[in-house]
């Protein structure tokens, strides 16, 4: 009879054992009486909210999108009143055993900036870089140069169309077709002063290629009988 209540204790103190220990771990998930059918089901809710969120991120990950606060949101969201309290709880001791990394709420907020965050690359030369500096440092002398490139460019015109030259009287008869004049800011120039008649006009162009100090060509009409000696200067 002894070993028999022995053995009845013994039943019954690892049954109140199972049942306190089941009660502690209920108390720390916020599932004790107070919580009821209401609270098991905000955890299961939480927790496919939970996973569907994980899911989610992945997909966005493969597919090259950006980032995105679902998880946050999921763990952030909860009921009104004592829902919400208890919801909050669940969340705080279930993102314990999450094994991924936790969006703050603050995150489904953020939006990613549409500039380039790294630094520009720059490939910019060392004979550049002293162009620009040097062209700098004249300006920064110069207090007036700023308004006088102003000026200059509020008067530049791409294409002078002035022929007056050419057309002059002296000159009419040094061209071979009236139509075909040379412009006034392009003419070649010849030496006046080893011309009979004093004069520096030639039905000729110069023109030039990449670089606008140097010419590369010249474009002219056919010589006359009386401009053949002006072809040799």
């Amino acid at each position: 009879m002894a070993v028999v209540g022995g053995v009845l204790v013994l039943a019954m103190a690892i049954a109140c054992l199972r049942h306190y220990a089941q009660q502690v771990a209920n108390g720390k998930l916020g599932l004790g009486p107070e919580g009821g059918a209401e609270t098991h089901f905000d955890y299961q809710e939480l927790c496919r909210q939970h996973m569907a969120s994980k899911s989610s991120l992945c997909r966005q990950d493969c597919m090259g999108g950006v980032s995105s606060g679902i998880a946050g949101s999921a763990i952030g969201t909860g009921a009104g009143g004592r829902r919400g309290t208890d919801t909050s709880r669940v969340s705080s001791v279930s993102s314990q055993f999450s094994d991924g990394p936790q969006h703050s709420p603050s995150s489904t907020h953020s939006s990613t900036p549409s500039w380039s965050e790294e630094p520009a690359q720059s490939n910019m030369d060392i004979s550049t870089g002293h162009m620009i500096l040097a062209y700098m440092e004249d300006h920064l002398r110069n207090k007036d140069r700023l308004q006088k490139e102003w000026e200059a460019l509020c008067s530049y015109q791409a294409e002078p169309s002035s022929v007056a030259v050419a057309q002059s009287p002296s000159n009419m008869d040094r061209n071979r077709h009236a139509e075909s004049l040379p412009y006034d800011h392009s003419r070649v120039k010849l030496k006046a002063e080893v011309n009979p008649n004093k004069q520096d006009y030639i039905n000729a162009s110069i023109i030039f290629d990449h670089d606008p100090r140097q010419p590369a060509y010249i474009a002219t009409q056919g010589p006359l009988p009386h401009t053949v000696a002006d072809f040799w200067q």
